[in-house]
């Protein structure tokens, strides 16, 4: 490299833009991640990492063969096979930096929560705002089992695991990359 070609900010070994797209090397021109995409990031991981943990705990201790039955059904493999997708697509975007893992894992999600969701809800004989209102607890005044109590709390908390999921795959859609800095917070007279 000669003294007069500039120097790409971004890039490690100081090559030129130019010649970086030229080679190929994506990574050289890559702007690192912002502060708000990683936490997005990490949060759409922890959440979905918890999603697929939880396909796995059984409902209930008591009748575990109905909890072994699940396994030999392709509904449970392919929702599973899902989380494992979104998972692999975060953390890939999460540790390369890589716009077009973080915009297909959003995507998938987003997409999925409001137009698959809702179709599978229909079909199956409910209601399309079904999985978007929040599971109530029996409130009926009659004496309810500590393990229904459990559950109770259990789907509740997925739930909101879920929707921030949900959240933050929105928030991960239209997220600028640009690194934040200083500057940008001043006001400038």
């Amino acid at each position: 490299m000669s003294a007069t070609q500039p120097r790409h900010q971004d890039s490690p070994g100081g090559e030129p833009a130019v010649e970086a797209a030229r080679t190929g090397y994506a990574g050289a021109a890559r702007m690192p991640l912002s502060r708000g995409t990683r936490l997005g990031l990490v949060i759409l991981l922890v959440a979905w990492s918890i999603h697929l943990a939880e396909r796995f705990i059984p409902d209930d201790f008591v009748r575990l063969h109905l909890y072994l039955q699940r396994f030999a059904s392709g509904h449970f493999w392919f929702w599973a096979a899902f989380d494992v997708l979104l998972i692999v697509l975060t953390a890939l975007a999460l540790v390369k930096g890589s716009n077009r893992c973080r915009l297909a894992a959003a995507g998938i999600l987003v997409v999925t929560a409001f137009v698959a969701d809702p179709i599978l809800a229909v079909a199956h004989g409910g209601h399309w705002y079904d999985l978007m209102v929040p599971p109530l607890p029996d409130l009926s005044g009659n004496e309810v089992a500590y393990e229904q109590r459990v559950m109770e709390v259990r789907v509740f908390f997925m739930w909101v695991v879920t929707w921030v999921g949900i959240g933050v795959a929105m928030w991960l859609l239209v997220a600028n990359n640009r690194r934040s800095t200083e500057n940008e917070f001043r006001w400038e007279r």
